[in-house]
């Protein structure tokens, strides 16, 4: 599930969607979901999570500076009902170890993820001059493009967007 708002959001989402339908991308990405969390409303958070497998999902924080308010409570509502799936399961689990399995992030500000408490080994960094309509192409979207479809369909993808530059 990637977790964002704005371009951290959208531009993989379109991705998403425009991949969707690609008999290649179809069969990589079988038996996987890829989900959007950008809405703040408790009602698509609990949408949003009604069918995850918190045991398989990888939960992707997506933001630049690690600071915006709605990704940032989004992510502090999947970071505690991670917790609470995991204590539910096993008495006294290891909160850090779930954490470390399910969470990582995207994000330019390595002092807010590790505040945060994600593993410094699950924080995908990107330039800080990337942003908007441009990170889809870095770390933004093609690491949960990637989860989903696997890299040899975003390599294709990164090869399409070489040949518009060209």
């Amino acid at each position: 599930m990637a977790i964002g708002i704005g371009g951290s959001y959208l531009g993989p989402e379109f991705v998403y969607e425009a991949l969707r339908f690609d008999s290649v991308a179809q069969a990589e990405s079988q038996d996987r979901k890829l989900k959007f969390l950008a809405n703040v409303d408790p009602i698509d958070i609990n949408r949003a999570l009604a069918d995850v497998n918190f045991e398989e999902t990888m939960f992707v924080i997506v933001s630049k500076t690690f600071t915006t308010a709605e990704t940032m409570l989004n992510a502090r509502t999947i970071k505690r009902k991670i917790v609470e799936f995991f204590n539910s399961k096993v008495e006294n689990a290891d909160a850090a170890a779930a954490l470390k399995a399910h969470l990582c992030a995207v994000s330019t500000n390595h002092t807010a993820t590790d505040a945060f408490g994600i593993a410094r080994e699950n924080v995908f960094g990107f330039w800080d001059w990337v942003g908007g309509r441009f990170s889809v192409s870095s770390a933004v979207g093609l690491l949960p493009l990637s989860l989903h479809y696997g890299f040899d369909v975003l390599d294709q993808f990164l090869k399409g967007l070489a040949s518009v530059d060209a």
